[in-house]
């Protein structure tokens, strides 16, 4: 038998797709408290948590969509794959994104300790075991691919772009910085959040998103690893930590990174030529006009035509700015918990 109701969406507003974060924040809580309460030994609670958190980020997104009847699928634009010469160039963008924004987040990170505050991020990756950090490679690879990015990509990039390109490119990725709850992360997540932020919108699926946020984890670990056992010397690691003390010259670290956010920034045309030339072919055959702005391109023409509705009476708009604050509120505590230590 037929099952009837209203069709499924195929759009989200920004206040409804804010609630998202809102709940999967408090769904993880409750998942830490939970996981807390059953006083696993250490090794497996760590274990319990890279995998848990990212399955409720993911349930978050599959069961809020399911109960507002919006397609996740379309949503996220995951069945719009890109064409599989983009794949390694999203690679190479993950790669050049750690020798351009690692550095800066090291600088910042030394600012932070001047200004006395100490937080190094637990990944909680076993370094000393060759088998179990590969195990633990592909949990803080393949899964923050998935229930990251469903969150902030898929469902909350979807609301965000009805406003403009570039305001979903900045809300998202303060919200992805946000998310993480501390300041040593902030540089490094914002500026990669705009970058993921920017290729999806450019090709309309997560895909490219997904592809940038496993590959970047897992360079910047297997760095980490290396420098652990030896594999790479106190100065190469010294320039991803800003570290001068290690051997790395002043110079050295202009020049690396200098190159990396050219190769970077060149990348990133390349992949915006790249779609530019598709969608002018298609245009054309459509007896469409084949020029297009940097913002036609960021903006997906569905979005156009379809018109926002607001479910929350008025008050949806103000859901954005409760998310932004309650992630400050987070990041405070943890600051202050820090400080108190």
């Amino acid at each position: 038998m037929e099952r009837k109701g209203r069709p499924l969406s195929h759009t989200i507003d920004l206040g409804t797709a804010s609630i998202v974060p809102l709940i999967a924040i408090g769904a993880e809580v409750l998942f830490q408290f939970i996981v807390i309460a059953l006083s696993l030994p250490e090794t497996a609670r760590n274990w319990v948590v890279i995998v848990g958190n990212q399955i409720v980020f993911f349930l978050t997104c599959f069961v809020f969509v399911r109960f507002r009847r919006i397609d996740l699928a379309e949503l996220t634009g995951v069945k719009r794959v890109p064409k599989i010469y983009f794949f390694p160039l999203f690679a190479l963008v993950a790669v050049l994104c750690v020798f351009t924004f690692a550095p800066l987040a090291g600088l910042f990170s030394s600012l932070l300790r001047k200004m006395g505050y100490h937080y190094a991020p637990n990944y909680f990756v076993p370094f000393d075991n060759v088998g179990l950090f590969i195990l633990a490679l592909l949990g803080l690879t393949v899964l923050p691919a998935i229930g990251e990015e469903t969150l902030m990509r898929g469902v909350l990039l979807s609301g965000a772009k009805r406003k403009s390109p570039f305001f979903a490119i900045c809300f998202t990725s303060l919200v992805f910085a946000l998310f993480h709850g501390n300041l040593v992360q902030l540089v490094h997540q914002f500026l990669l959040g705009a970058v993921m932020a920017y290729l999806v919108l450019l090709t309309r699926s997560i895909w490219a998103s997904a592809a940038v946020h496993a590959v970047n984890n897992a360079a910047a670990l297997t760095v980490e690893y290396l420098y652990v056992n030896g594999s790479i010397g106190g100065d190469a690691y010294g320039y991803f930590t800003a570290d001068f003390s290690k051997g790395l010259s002043v110079g050295a670290f202009v020049a690396i990174f200098l190159a990396s956010l050219v190769l970077l920034a060149g990348t990133l045309v390349v992949i915006t030529y790249l779609i530019k030339c598709a969608r002018s072919r298609a245009r054309v055959s459509q007896g469409a006009p084949e020029r297009q702005t940097l913002r036609e391109m960021l903006t997906d023409p569905q979005e156009e035509t379809v018109p926002a509705e607001d479910p929350f009476a008025g008050y949806g708009k103000y859901f954005p700015i409760f998310l932004v604050a309650a992630l400050v509120l987070l990041l405070v505590s943890n600051v202050v918990s820090e400080a108190l230590k």
